[in-house]
């Protein structure tokens, strides 16, 4: 008798698991804002350099109608970042791709 208490239990226990698994794959975490400063931080570049990739469309910025501040997403920042792949030959010495 007990057990099938516990077995009760359990199986509700996992009908809300799937429950709570299913709510949180629909809810979407609030996107973050950078301002132009905490950007080009981020990115490790400098502020001249952001402002050109701004201009030529490698970036995205946004600012509010009621302001001159610039915000950038950092979803679009991390998207700019692409890996790098470094050979290595034998004796660890980085290969030229030249």
């Amino acid at each position: 008798m007990i057990m099938d208490h516990i077995k009760g239990i359990e199986d509700r226990i996992s009908a809300l698991e799937k429950r709570l698994s299913n709510l949180e794959s629909r809810v979407e975490a609030p996107e973050r804002w950078l301002n132009f400063s905490e950007s080009y931080k981020y990115l490790n570049i400098g502020r001249t350099t952001l402002w050109r990739w701004i201009q030529k469309g490698k970036i995205k910025a946004y600012k509010s109608s009621a302001g001159r501040a610039v915000r950038l997403k950092l979803k679009d920042l991390d998207a700019v970042m692409q890996p790098i792949e470094i050979r290595v030959d034998a004796e660890g010495v980085e290969e030229d791709e030249d």
